[in-house]
């Protein structure tokens, strides 16, 4: 789903225009800290659902707030094709300073996506930390969660993941949990399936 020009910082169309918006920039996302951690997501494809689609009403909006974007901003901005994306993949584990992904483009497309890059982290703690997950503080943090454990558990065409066995970590918390409210016996996979998972 593309964003709206809008959904960055606004630190970012000033640094735009202070700067070379199409000269090649490079940013890359890591951890300082928190020791192993799980990329839970597909990154090319979780980052391109992310990039902008100006459109005429943005560009007013920014006009009438004093972020007036050149030529070279626009120019740059709708080059989505021009990014180079480069990540572990899905699933992989990664430590403390080790680059998770980079992205390489257009300097004015790559510093707008920063930002909304940064958001990453909380369900990269989710997909890390599954059996710490306790309580959620609104409906969207709710969504997330789901989302993020069920891409940490890709179905096979048998509603299956091959490496259902390396999840059980995660897994054997949150069924000690239901254990506790609804009685003994309970299975992962019913336990998964109380957390609309598919082992």
């Amino acid at each position: 789903m593309a964003q709206s020009l809008l959904a960055t910082d606004g630190y970012k169309f000033s640094m735009a225009e202070a700067g070379w918006p199409l000269r090649t920039e490079t940013f890359y996302y890591s951890h300082g800290k928190g020791g192993p951690q799980v990329l839970p997501v597909d990154v090319p494809a979780f980052l391109r659902s992310l990039l902008p689609r100006p459109a005429d009403d943005d560009y007013r909006y920014l006009a009438e707030h004093s972020y007036e974007m050149g030529p070279g901003f626009k120019a740059a901005i709708v080059q989505t094709d021009a990014l180079e994306i480069r990540a572990l993949p899905r699933g992989a584990v990664f430590y403390d300073r080790e680059p998770v992904f980079t992205v390489t483009g257009p300097s004015a497309l790559v510093s707008w996506l920063e930002p909304l890059v940064l958001m990453l982290h909380y369900r990269i703690q989710v997909a890390s930390r599954a059996g710490e997950v306790r309580v959620v503080t609104c409906e969207r943090q709710r969504e997330i969660v789901r989302e993020t454990l069920l891409e940490a558990l890709p179905k096979t065409p048998n509603g299956f993941h091959p490496r259902a066995a390396l999840m059980l970590p995660i897994i054997r918390p949150l069924q000690k949990r239901y254990r506790a409210c609804e009685g003994d016996g309970m299975s992962p996979q019913h336990a998964a399936t109380r957390l609309t998972l598919s082992l």
